[in-house]
């Protein structure tokens, strides 16, 4: 270190008068204090230059041979210090590597402490892992569980949807049938209605028939009881009653012709067509008297359930005069 330290303080004497003589050569040094220029001007003289060098150059000597003795001293005393200092550099160390050691020890325990707690941890997911081995192997069962129970529930639902179609089919069917007999029925009751009404179409047109043959039966016998047999009517009397007889049958025979035709009509008229000439009035009274019967057998034809025919164009219009 001292002689660091000397040759430190000859380079810098040698630094200043290098500097000094670079200013020397420039011309541009001015002292700043008054005092240090007679200094100053000694050093800038040749003397003072040689002096200069060799203070510095015998600082820069000196300071080289210190660390000579080094290797010039005593062996014993260099190896003592050598080994005090080795001595002291292992205990150093030792303390260095004790403290290091403890320093480890504490680590390896903080280790051991925190490889414990990994292993707890371990163990902890390992458990965890088991937990949800066990859940997934829960959910893949129950999920199997559920396909069945799909594909059982889609079983049943294309059976059901099956034995709808099959009732649904069969229901149609039998809608079906009986529409077709509801149908039949309608029209079996429509032409049974349809015979109700023209039996009572037929009634009634018959019961008016009889009705209109009893006012013309009736109308005859009023005739029939004018013209008596004991009594021979003559004159004006005679004529009016053969008027009325003639205009009776005329009238009857429309009536029986409207019901029931005219062949029969010909029938209640041509009872006793057979006679020619006048007729007399006894004549006359038995042409009645037969017109009377065979109106008679003619109403109680239409009174019985005998069938009969009547004319399509029949009506209950025709009436008949009062008794």
């Amino acid at each position: 270190m001292r002689g660091f330290v000397t040759a430190l303080l000859g380079a810098s004497i040698l630094l200043v008068l290098l500097l000094y003589g670079l200013a020397l050569t420039l011309g541009r040094l001015k002292p700043v204090v008054d005092y240090v220029s007679p200094i100053v001007h000694f050093l800038g003289t040749g003397p003072g230059v040689l002096l200069s060098a060799t203070v510095a150059m015998l600082l820069v000597l000196w300071a080289a041979p210190i660390r000579q003795p080094k290797s010039k001293a005593n062996p014993a005393t260099t190896s003592s210090s050598r080994l005090d200092r080795e001595r002291q550099r292992l205990r150093a160390e030792l303390q260095e590597s004790k403290l290091q050691r403890e320093r480890m020890r504490l680590t390896l325990q903080e280790g051991e402490q925190e490889r414990e707690q990994l292993k707890a941890k371990l163990r902890e997911a390992e458990q965890e892992r088991e937990r949800s081995k066990a859940q997934l192997r829960t959910g893949e069962q129950e999920r199997e569980q559920l396909k069945a129970k799909l594909r059982e529930a889609e079983r049943a639902f294309e059976l059901l949807r099956t034995n709808l179609q099959e009732d649904l089919q069969e229901n149609l069917q039998e809608q079906e049938r009986e529409r077709e007999w509801l149908k039949a029925e309608i029209e079996r009751l429509r032409a049974e209605r349809q015979a109700l009404e023209e039996k009572l179409t037929t009634y009634d047109r018959r019961v008016a028939l009889k009705q209109a043959l009893d006012a013309a039966y009736w109308d005859g016998l009023h005739l029939r009881r004018r013209t008596p047999s004991h009594r021979r009517g003559i004159g004006r009397r005679r004529r009016s009653n053969d008027e009325a007889a003639a205009k009776w049958a005329i009238r009857t025979s429309e009536l029986i012709k409207e019901a029931l035709g005219e062949e029969q009509a010909r029938r209640f008229l041509g009872v006793n067509s057979h006679r020619s000439g006048e007729s007399s009035a006894t004549e006359r009274q038995e042409e009645l008297d037969q017109r009377l019967k065979w109106l008679a057998e003619l109403i109680q034809r239409v009174d019985s359930f005998e069938p009969l025919e009547l004319e399509a164009g029949f009506r209950n219009q025709e009436q008949f005069g009062s008794r």
